[in-house]
């Protein structure tokens, strides 16, 4: 994990759509008790989606070589977006901390104003009415995190992290 971040999800976001993170993949797969092939495998795959049941997290993977190599560079696999699913929809619900301190309990939008900005999407009433209860933030460094509120508006269903229109470089 980045010395300065307080949690693997953090250190996710840190490195969503970044190269070189190899260690941090090799990393990821043990901490969540996974071989490394079930994160990077050979043939390394253009589009690699992995949910962690154990731990309510997808990941989506991808290596630049996919279709013309066995064996993709460790260093050029690159995780494309990661998904903390809250309420069990990717097997168990994520209980470690999110991104950016969220509270997947007790956040609402006027809290997470104060936490991420200003929201890239609005909660109107039209969508409300929709069932449409989310909202994207684009934080700095292209990094978009998209969250999914629970009913009332009161807590998290999910929060999802890409990033958009970035130059492809090292984490820090």
């Amino acid at each position: 994990m980045h010395p300065t971040l307080p949690s693997f999800a953090d250190a996710l976001a840190l490195r969503v759509y970044r190269r070189n993170i190899g260690l941090f993949l090799q990393q990821t797969a043990q901490d969540l008790g996974l071989p490394f092939a079930a994160l990077c495998p050979s043939p390394p795959a253009d589009r690699h989606r992995v949910t962690v049941d154990a731990f309510g997290l997808e990941l989506t993977l991808s290596h630049p070589h996919a279709g013309h190599t066995d064996v993709g560079d460790l260093e050029r696999w690159l995780i494309t977006n990661a998904k903390f699913g809250l309420i069990g929809q990717f097997g168990a619900p994520w209980s470690d901390a999110l991104p950016m301190g969220l509270d997947p309990i007790n956040e609402t939008p006027d809290s997470v104003l104060a936490k991420l900005g200003e929201p890239a999407t609005a909660l109107s009433p039209a969508r409300l009415a929709a069932g449409d209860r989310s909202q994207s933030y684009f934080m700095s460094d292209a990094l978009v995190m998209a969250l999914t509120w629970r009913e009332g508006l009161r807590g998290l269903e999910q929060v999802w992290l890409t990033r958009l229109g970035s130059e492809l470089v090292d984490p820090v």
